[in-house]
């Protein structure tokens, strides 16, 4: 979920969201080890670990955690997440 234009639409939205008064911030998860951090042009993908980072922000707003506070708990899981993706050919 942080394709190039999964970053330019939800970067556009948080803008819209400023500008109506809404406390905003975004969070790149980019957990794809297959892609090194220095070479990825347009850096790396979210893949399983996105959801998982969902999950924790959603739970952690709901037990009344600042956005600051869970700004600061989805970087650190963000930070420790790795994910490769893999398929093998027919077997979907």
């Amino acid at each position: 979920m942080n394709y190039t234009g999964d970053r330019l639409n939800f970067g556009l939205a948080a803008e819209k969201a400023r500008a109506q008064g809404y406390k905003v911030e975004t969070l790149v998860v980019d957990d794809d080890c297959a892609i090194p951090p220095p070479l990825g042009i347009a850096g790396r993908r979210g893949l399983c670990g996105s959801i998982l980072v969902q999950k924790i922000a959603g739970a952690a707003a709901q037990a009344g955690l600042s956005l600051e506070e869970v700004g600061l708990q989805t970087m650190q899981l963000d930070y420790a997440l790795a994910d490769i993706f893999s398929w093998i050919a027919g077997a979907c």
